[in-house]
């Protein structure tokens, strides 16, 4: 046998052991949960739960007490806990429990529950090395590469833990299909930060009418929007393709008292061959009469463009529509110049469009501050393009893994650069590809600590990485970087200071979110059905507000410092 191989087995003994001793706990609790739980649960649960009877599909003579091994067993005693310490069995008419066989069975169910608990976290007293989840890699794209887009849509979902949340590390897996899309994922966004070529001309429009008053078969009223109408502009063939872009939307409202606000919803896109045909921004309620303009920002490339040339309205397509719908009966359409049309309801909250102004590309200067960020400005740059790209590589890899870069790390990126530069055209082609090595290696996709059997002190890049994604969900800013790297961030005064500082960031509404989203089961509330015959005022941005408010009331119990039993 190898000495590595021997190594590597030697070092899976301590994490054995854990794990025996973990369940080793669970047999001895097994062999209690036998002798003192059985003859409770015959006497006064079997009569309902047991071999004749049923009640609501809950069998307990024949339900697992292994509850290391089965998680549906877990989950039933779970619910059997919850019941008893709550009183609400037996029912009423049955004999009741003694105060001990009441302790005896929640004591021994409790116990069973947390020795499985303790088997299944058990990681032989180490942090486990762990993938950056879907938030974090979105994130921590977004802050490292400069550029709002959806770098995590293509991911895999992250695994979820016992206990529903999806930072644990046994949880977040890795396969090889996952890392093709995390290689793709890093092409595409460097791709579209390092820039090639002259600048592009820049494509100004402004509408003050709608130019496509055929959608679909239906007539637009042209400058006033009423319920669900819209306002349709488009630049049939000179219009942009990749780059951020501006709309600009002038409008005013006519409020009825009474009735509601009209609801401003732009959009952008239309692409007939896929299922999204458009894109939209979000919903604005416009609550006063008074002209306002507001602008809408973006990029291109997530957006559904046309292919030129094709589909039944070819071109970029603007559209602004009033979501408003007070769910009253509408009138019966009619026929205005050979086209249908639903007639003016004046009673209605409408939208009047001033004017529609679309700018795009946008760029402050050429290259944009993207490309500058990465391939920024040196001397070595006129003089030797190694002794550059070595520049390069080594501020881009510790900005993106966190902490300085070995001089053996940057070497072996440097020779898959050099051995890939001949395959380019271009300089900057050659960097996006070794970049995006860089980008698919665990330093980058995984929060990464040395191993080893001895104890040591969690070092400041580490604390820097640790305070940054629990509660920002992504990579440290300049400040944690430069108090790491004074050495400064082991003082627990300054690390207290950085907690506070970072939860009064906006950053840190991350945190909240997520573990809401997660702790809650937010996420949920979409799947729940409402009957509107019920609740005829319920709407979707009232579900977004049930939601919005649950986070808020949670953030402000951590900004006010305030206990857990706020929430019960």
């Amino acid at each position: 046998m190898s000495r590595k191989l021997l190594r590597q087995r030697i070092l899976l003994v301590p994490a054995i052991i854990v794990a025996i001793r973990a369940a080793a706990a669970c047999a001895d609790e097994g062999s209690a949960w036998q002798a003192a739980v059985a003859p409770i649960l015959q006497q006064h649960c079997y009569r309902c739960h047991g071999p004749l009877k049923q009640e609501s599909r809950v069998r307990l003579d024949t339900l697992s007490g292994d509850l290391l091994n089965d998680r549906a067993a877990a989950e039933m005693w779970h619910e059997v806990l919850n019941v008893l310490n709550q009183a609400e069995m037996p029912p009423a008419d049955q004999p009741q429990l003694t105060a001990a066989e009441l302790e005896t069975l929640t004591t021994q169910i409790r116990r069973q529950l947390q020795a499985a608990d303790e088997a299944n976290r058990a990681t032989a007293g180490r942090v486990v090395m762990r993938r950056l989840n879907r938030v974090e890699y979105q994130n921590s794209m977004q802050d490292l590469i400069g550029i709002d887009m959806d770098y995590a849509g293509d991911l895999p979902p992250d695994g979820i833990s016992a206990d529903g949340f999806t930072n644990n590390g046994q949880s977040l897996q890795m396969s090889a299909i996952q890392l093709e899309y995390y290689l793709a994922n890093a092409r595409r966004a460097l791709g579209r930060a390092i820039v090639l070529g002259e600048a592009p001309r820049v494509t100004r429009q402004e509408w003050v009418e709608s130019n496509l008053d055929d959608w679909l078969g239906k007539a637009v009223r042209a400058n006033r929007l009423q319920r669900s109408q819209e306002f349709l502009a488009t630049m049939k063939e000179d219009y942009p393709e990749v780059g951020e872009f501006l709309i600009r939307v002038t409008v005013a409202a006519e409020i009825q008292a009474g009735q509601g606000f009209p609801l401003l919803e732009v959009s952008l896109g239309y692409r007939p061959d896929t299922e999204l045909l458009m894109r939209e921004f979000e919903l604005i309620e416009l609550t006063t009469t008074e002209e306002q303009t507001f602008e809408f920002r973006g990029r291109l490339e997530e957006f559904p463009l046309p292919v030129r040339g094709q589909g039944k309205y070819p071109g970029l397509v603007v559209r602004v529509r009033n979501r408003f719908d007070d769910l009253s009966q509408r009138p019966a359409e009619q026929k205005v110049d050979d086209k249908r049309s639903y007639p003016h309801e004046p009673a209605l909250a409408t939208i009047v469009i001033r004017r529609v102004e679309f700018v795009g590309p946008l760029f402050d200067q050429w290259p944009p501050e993207t490309h500058r960020r990465i391939l920024f400005e040196s001397p070595l740059r006129a003089g030797s393009e190694a002794a550059y790209s070595a520049e390069v590589l080594r501020r881009f890899m510790s900005r993106a893994w966190r902490r300085p870069v070995q001089e053996s790390e940057l070497q072996s990126i440097m020779a898959f650069l050099t051995a890939v530069r001949p395959e380019f055209p271009s300089y900057e082609e050659a960097m996006i590809e070794a970049l995006s090595l860089v980008l698919i290696r665990p330093e980058f996709l995984y929060l990464v600590e040395p191993g080893g059997d001895e104890k040591r002190p969690i070092d400041n890049w580490e604390l820097a990485s640790r305070m940054s994604y629990f509660l920002w969900s992504t990579m440290p800013d300049q400040e944690l970087l430069d108090l790491a790297a004074a050495g400064r961030l082991s003082d627990r005064r300054v690390r207290s200071e950085q907690v506070q500082r970072m939860l009064n960031h906006p950053e840190s509404g991350r945190f909240v979110e997520q573990f809401a989203e997660q702790w809650l089961k937010l996420k949920n509330m979409d799947s729940v059905a409402v009957q509107r015959e019920l609740y005829p005022d319920f709407d979707e941005r009232l579900r977004a507000d049930m939601r919005g408010e649950t986070i808020a009331y949670l953030r402000h119990l951590i900004e006010e410092n305030h206990t857990v039993d706020k929430l019960l």
